[in-house]
């Protein structure tokens, strides 16, 4: 009885090592000391992927809805992909990645027959090549191509149905569904799903043409999100072209394309938003000198995208990431909700901690709404916690005018959402939040909150916090303001010249 499974044993041996010598692979003793690598770089990779969170784009809801705000979770990241022991590959294209086999090693022996594959292969020779890889639709979807620089060989594929939507490729609500190892367009390599929100998914994918990292936004199979994701392609152009030499904070756009009925716009890969980096400092204060290495290079972004009359509409922490995670160079996301400021689409957008007061009152807005989205930002980072937190829209706008007391009569009139904040006789509406909190105007000063630690960076804020848009800094303003002069002659030692930040409306 103890012969027979020492036979079985030896012919699955000799079964092993003929496929071995079929793909031409190493002894198997090498092989285990490569399989046993392969298992201590995963469980490292576990490691560092608990310590660090991986850059990812933040569920969020529909900026038209009056309740909006940040979701704020933090997903685990899947990957496919190994990376380097301080997990910086995830965060930055420039780092080192170590590469490993993304087909496991009883996938190769089940496919032992198979042909090597040297990517790009023309339309004709993808076809002939890897048709035993290819779905029926996709031997028909590939004669659109030029050039094949990747196909997903180990990736479950989704099964076409002509019944179903989009052909099996989308869920009910038009988003793609998103499978790990397949391609995008035969060229990217999905690698992991960094977040998704209403305008659709974001993907962490390898572009296998360019040999780099990226972030490729999938957009909803919708027409309005379509619609909204042709603008945003619009906008990241535009300032892309006019920003040759990419000094001005705003992400930059590869390319964009539509695959399987989705626009699918390639972003560089960045690393962590603010949000997660305030929560990594376990919402404690953050001293001022890194918040206005923060200030000054989001207030560049804002001065380069106003001169040319874009709004964000969406400035928040999530929307801001860093470069990389061990630097303070930042750069500005998602301007899904962006427009120019003579073609604005929407009457109600921002999210609501961030939510400038013009735009809850129902008045024409400006790129100054971006600006009070600055000013609760900056806070933000520095106290570790929102400025104005409120739990629905009712209690937000009972929040800013318990700092700010109330606004002027002049708003007012020009107001078309009046009464959801004020009552006939034109007295705030005061209602308690879930907690029976009641709030009234202008009893909380806003040093209470910030401190009185630094007077020129409490007027800073102010300069932004102000009711009337007319009246709020610009960006300039806010660019030459004692407070962040202060600031930078400090950081800048003797001999050298302080850095200066050119109008670009002058510029032009």
């Amino acid at each position: 009885m103890s012969l027979k499974p020492i036979a079985l044993r030896d012919l699955r041996l000799n079964s092993v090592k003929k496929n071995y010598s079929k793909l031409n692979l190493s002894s198997k003793s090498n092989l285990d000391k490569s399989n046993s690598v392969s298992k201590d770089i995963s469980s490292t990779s576990i490691r560092n992927r608990i310590k660090i969170p991986v850059l990812h784009i933040k569920n969020i809801s529909s900026s038209n809805d009056p309740n909006n705000t940040s979701k704020r979770k933090l997903p685990a990241p899947l990957s496919t992909r190994s990376i380097t022991k301080n997990n910086l590959s995830m965060y930055s294209p420039s780092a080192k990645r170590l590469r490993t086999s993304r087909v496991r090693i009883k996938d190769a022996l089940l496919h032992a027959n198979r042909p090597i594959v040297k990517y790009p292969l023309t339309t004709a020779q993808a076809v002939d090549t890897l048709k035993d890889v290819l779905s029926q639709m996709e031997i028909f979807e590939i004669q659109e191509y030029t050039l094949v620089y990747f196909v997903g060989t180990g990736a479950k594929k989704t099964q076409t149905d002509m019944n179903v939507y989009n052909f099996g490729y989308d869920n009910d609500k038009g988003d793609y569904k998103v499978i790990i190892g397949d391609h995008l367009e035969y060229r990217y390599e999905i690698c992991s799903l960094l977040g998704k929100g209403s305008f659709g998914q974001v993907c962490k994918c390898y572009d296998h043409k360019e040999k780099d990292d990226v972030a490729i936004k999938i957009i909803k199979n919708k027409k309005r999100f379509h619609r909204q994701g042709l603008l945003e392609v619009r906008l990241l152009k535009h300032m892309k072209e006019n920003d040759p030499l990419d000094t001005c904070n705003i992400v930059r756009i590869k390319e964009s394309f539509i695959f399987r009925g989705h626009l699918c716009i390639v972003f560089e890969l960045l690393s962590l938003n603010l949000y997660e980096f305030i929560k990594l400092n376990g919402f404690q204060k953050i001293n001022l000198s890194l918040v206005a290495r923060f200030a000054v290079q989001i207030l560049v972004g804002l001065q380069y995208s106003n001169s040319l009359n874009i709004i964000h509409c969406d400035l928040k922490p999530e929307n801001i990431l860093l470069k990389n995670p061990n630097k303070s160079g930042i750069k500005i996301i998602d301007f899904g909700s962006g427009c120019y400021e003579n073609e604005r689409l929407y009457t109600y957008i921002q999210s609501r901690f961030y939510r400038a007061p013009e735009i809850m009152l129902g008045i024409p807005y400006t790129c100054s709404i971006d600006m009070w989205s600055f000013a609760c930002i900056i806070i933000e980072i520095h106290i570790g916690y929102p400025l104005f937190p409120g739990e629905n829209e009712q209690e937000q706008f009972l929040r800013i005018m318990e700092i700010l007391g109330l606004p002027p009569d002049e708003m007012l009139q020009m107001s078309t959402r009046k009464k959801v904040f004020f009552d006939s006789q034109g007295k705030p509406r005061i209602v308690p939040n879930s907690r029976g909190k009641l709030r009234y105007p202008g009893t909380r000063p806003l040093n209470d909150i910030i401190g009185e630690e630094d007077e020129m960076f409490l007027d800073f804020v102010k300069g932004m916090l102000v009711w009337d848009p007319r009246k709020r800094f610009s960006p300039i303003e806010a660019l030459d303001h004692p407070w962040l002069v202060k600031m930078f002659s400090r950081q800048i030692s003797p001999g050298k010249k302080r850095r200066t930040y050119k109008n670009t409306d002058q510029a032009e």
